[in-house]
């Protein structure tokens, strides 16, 4: 009898000890699932070292995409002593921006040595108004894919 009682805690404490888990794993996977597009785009980290004030040679722009959608970027012209007449499309990297000091630096070296450069940033990044998600992504390449 004593053994058999043992068996039932010990088969109840397991029982508790899963439904436990799993429970715990569960509101992992909900948290991760609620806060996917930030963990993934970083967008609030795009906005915490945006410039005040552009350079000179930097001019602000706005680039449509379609349905309303603007991209704000910058445009560097290349100095004329130095044109190469060649332009780089810059697209930063995630959680940064178009207008942070380290793609400005970049864009204005590249624009030192002869290139013309347009900065932009992506929907939901920086001074871009929107959502960045995975749907949004898709959507975007999936149109552009359908204009070719």
């Amino acid at each position: 009898m004593a053994g058999n009682s043992r068996a039932r805690r010990w088969v109840r404490r397991s029982l508790i000890g899963m439904l436990s888990l799993m429970v715990v794993m569960g509101g992992a996977v909900a948290w991760l699932k609620l806060h996917e597009n930030e963990l993934v785009f970083a967008t609030q980290r795009s906005r915490l070292h945006l410039l005040t004030h552009l350079p000179a040679e930097a001019e602000r722009v706005t680039v449509a995409v379609g349905a309303g959608t603007r991209l704000a970027g910058l445009l560097f012209h290349a100095d004329r002593a130095d044109d190469t007449g060649y332009w780089i499309l810059q697209l930063h990297g995630n959680a940064d921006s178009a207008f942070s000091i380290w793609q400005v630096r970049h864009c204005e070296a590249l624009r030192r040595v002869g290139f013309s450069v347009l900065d932009i940033d992506y929907r939901g990044f920086g001074l871009t108004p929107g959502d960045a998600s995975e749907a949004t992504v898709l959507g975007t390449c999936e149109r552009r894919a359908l204009a070719y």
